[in-house]
């Protein structure tokens, strides 16, 4: 079975040797921690995901999810996966190799918006991990100065991890602690980068986050919003709509939370504060993600 799905392949008769694949597994770690992942947590969640809609029918709640059941626990993903070092390890090797994949590559950003326009300016980085995406276009737009906001345990990673970058790039990026479902401590940013975040939430929380930093922004602000936007049935090639599609189930079945149409977006913004505006959405070519930028009437 494992040489028909091309994990390992007979080199001459009797002789078992690597394929390219099962390599990659044995070598990178990032991508052993995918597959373990994958079949320790997502497959095991996936099984459940009936039962939850049946016993929590239309629930926004993120501790009524197929994770719940499937694990045992009344506790959201995140708390429950805090609880295992080995799962958080294997959750961080999962996500570095999502985000070094093609469709998510932090390239799509640097490339997916016009961040030389902006000149000296300042971006805040909301729920930016340890980094990554701020760390790579800081490489790029000499001009601009981030502010990378998260949880004490990202911040203090990216403390640690931006010592790696030369001076320059370390005096341009700062860290802050910061929780997203609290007010935004920085007025007057130019920029709040919102990657990869919305997804995880269902409206309800989304709306939270994005009312918290409105009090902040000022005219000629910018909301960044980078994430998935959905494509009609049939719009875009048959891989790259299920790819979106099993993303949308994983959302669900992990988070009650879901990927969105374009007019999903719409909605949601409007719903958080009639004055919010969608300027502009690109998707750059190779990217499952979608840049949409948000900026406030009148400003």
């Amino acid at each position: 079975m494992v040489m028909t799905s091309g994990l390992l392949h007979e080199s001459q008769p009797g002789r078992l040797s690597h394929s390219e694949t099962s390599r990659l597994l044995a070598t990178e770690e990032r991508y052993r921690h995918w597959t373990q992942f994958f079949c320790e947590c997502t497959v095991p969640t996936a099984r459940k995901l009936v039962e939850a809609t049946t016993k929590w029918p239309g629930s926004s709640e993120k501790n009524e999810t197929a994770y719940n059941i499937a694990f045992d626990t009344h506790l959201p993903f995140f708390d429950h996966l805090a609880m295992s070092t080995a799962r958080m390890e294997q959750f961080s090797g999962y996500m570095r190799s999502v985000t070094t994949s093609e469709g998510v590559d932090v390239k799509h950003l640097i490339t997916g918006y016009g961040w030389a326009n902006l000149g000296d300016a300042t971006v805040v980085d909301v729920g930016g991990s340890t980094g990554y995406a701020s760390i790579a276009l800081a490489r790029e737009f000499p001009n601009l100065r981030f502010v990378v906001q998260d949880l004490n345990t990202n911040n203090e990673g990216g403390r640690k991890g931006i010592l790696q970058e030369d001076i320059e790039i370390q005096s341009r990026v700062s860290f802050q602690v910061h929780d997203f479902f609290n007010p935004q401590p920085i007025n007057g940013a130019d920029v709040y980068l919102l990657r990869m975040i919305l997804h995880s939430w269902s409206d309800r929380e989304a709306q939270s986050i994005i009312s918290h930093i409105l009090p902040a922004m000022q005219t000629g602000a910018r909301l960044l919003i980078m994430d998935s936007v959905l494509p009609l049935p049939g719009a875009v090639a048959s891989t790259r709509g299920s790819l979106l599609r099993v993303r949308d189930l994983t959302m669900m079945m992990t988070f009650n939370s879901k990927e969105r149409a374009a007019e999903d977006w719409a909605s949601l913004l409007q719903e958080t504060d009639a004055r919010l505006k969608i300027v502009r959405m690109q998707q750059p070519v190779g990217s499952l993600m979608t840049v949409i930028e948000v900026m406030l009437d009148g400003n």
